[in-house]
C-alpha cells in the first residue's frame, strides 16, 4: 500500500509541475478600439474695441463750422454767436463692426449671445471747446451668424454687431474719452 501511495504521490507531483511549467504555444486576444473627438468650439475676436465719435456725429451730420451773417464794416459788424450749434443734436450714435467675432468647430447652429455686460462708460477729462459729460451708455446687438467664405470648412461662421452710444448732450469737449464699457460674447454649442 505504501508503494501504491508513493506512485500516486510521485505521479501527482510530476503532473503538478508539468501543469505549472508547461508554456502555452500561442495566445491571442481581440480588443475593439474607439476614438472620440470631444465637442469643441473656437472663438476669435478683438482684444478691445475703440470707437471715434465726431462732433459731426453728435450734430446730426451737420458741420460745427456753421456760417451766420455777413462781416461788413460799412454796414456794421454782426459778431459771431458764442453759442454752440443746437437744434439738430443727435445724442444716439451707432457704430457697426462688420465682423465682431468668428467661430468654428462644434455644431452647425450654435447659440450666440452678444451683450453689454458693462453698459456705462465714464469720462476722463477732455479739453477744448465744449462742455463736460460724465457718462455714456452703450447698447449692443449682435448681427446674424452667417457662414464665412474660407474654403471648405462649412462650420466657420462670423457675425457683425451694432454698438449704440447714448450721449447726455451734444456739446462734449474734444479729446474726451469714455472708458469702462464691456461686452460679453457667449457661445453655447448644443
Amino acid at each position: 500500500m505504501k508503494k501504491i501511495l508513493g506512485i500516486f504521490a510521485a505521479s501527482a507531483a510530476a503532473l503538478g509541475s508539468a501543469m505549472i511549467a508547461a508554456p502555452a504555444h500561442a495566445q491571442s486576444a481581440i480588443l475593439p478600439v474607439e476614438v472620440e473627438v470631444t465637442p469643441a468650439i473656437f472663438l476669435r475676436t478683438y482684444s478691445d474695441l475703440k470707437f471715434i465719435v465726431s462732433q459731426q456725429d453728435l450734430q446730426g451730420g451737420t458741420s460745427v463750422d456753421q456760417t451766420t451773417g455777413t462781416y461788413d464794416e460799412k454796414a456794421g459788424i454782426t459778431p459771431l454767436s458764442t453759442e454752440t450749434p443746437t437744434g439738430s443734436e443727435n445724442l444716439t450714435v451707432t457704430k457697426t463692426v462688420p465682423v465682431l467675432y468668428q467661430i468654428w468647430g462644434g455644431s452647425t447652429n450654435p447659440d450666440v449671445e452678444v451683450t453689454a455686460s458693462k453698459d456705462t462708460l465714464k469720462t476722463t477729462t477732455g479739453s477744448g471747446i465744449g462742455g463736460t459729460s460724465t457718462q455714456v451708455t452703450m447698447d449692443v446687438s449682435g448681427g446674424t451668424l452667417e457662414t464665412a467664405t474660407n474654403g471648405t470648412n462649412q462650420n466657420y461662421k462670423q457675425a457683425s454687431a451694432d454698438f449704440t452710444f447714448n450721449f447726455p448732450n451734444a456739446n462734449i469737449a474734444q479729446g474726451t474719452k469714455f472708458t469702462g464699457g464691456e461686452i460679453t460674447i457667449r457661445i453655447v454649442n448644443p
